[in-house]
């Protein structure tokens, strides 16, 4: 994922240019703190590039809790939100 500034620089346009995009052109992802960030295929797509021209990131998610108490107090989903959001913030 990147930031709207990378996006801008990697088109040759301006960064405003890039917020007002429609996101059926480009599609927005928001990190949890509300930053903009887009996928690096959705840019590459607009500027008509095939898949084999540029890089997936991709990452596997594991996450536990040791006990059945942990689970119900929701350990668990708040373990796989944070993984998630990590995975977004570091272009996964």
């Amino acid at each position: 994922m990147i930031t709207a500034s990378d996006v801008a620089k990697e088109l040759g346009l301006h960064i405003d240019s890039v917020r007002r995009m429609p996101e059926s052109a480009l599609p927005v992802y928001r990190t949890k703190g509300g930053h903009r960030r887009y996928k690096e295929s959705d840019v590459a797509k607009l500027k008509g590039e095939t898949p084999d021209d540029y890089k997936q990131h991709w990452a596997a998610i594991y996450s536990r809790v040791s006990s059945h108490d942990q689970k119900q107090k929701g350990d668990l989903d708040r373990q796989k939100i944070r993984n998630m959001d990590y995975c977004v913030e570091h272009g996964y």
